[in-house]
């Protein structure tokens, strides 16, 4: 799986769009998007699977390595991830 999109830098848009790339590693990392999302979608570019929570501590779902999750979200305003071991580029896009 390969982005396909706007370019993957911290950007935050207007009309309630965010993207961002992030440097995973095995430590939760809070993304944040500024607003209430319906849809969250990670690409996992990484060799490892992602793990995502929306509180930092339980793990709410995970994305296998060189894959991609898209799930239905009611308001949330960031999102937590990490991946299982090394590190490696997990791009986030919420809307």
């Amino acid at each position: 799986m390969t982005w396909i999109g706007p370019t993957p830098v911290v950007q935050m848009t207007k009309g309630g769009n965010a993207y961002q790339s992030v440097s995973a590693n095995t430590l939760f990392q809070e993304v944040s998007f500024g607003f209430g999302a319906t849809q969250l979608l990670i690409i996992n570019e990484a060799d490892t699977p992602c793990e995502f929570s929306f509180d930092g501590a339980t793990v709410h779902g995970i994305v296998l390595e060189k894959g991609s999750d898209n799930s239905t979200l009611s308001g949330q305003t960031s999102v937590w991830i990490r991946l299982t071991s090394g590190t490696g580029t997990v791009y986030v896009r919420a809307y």
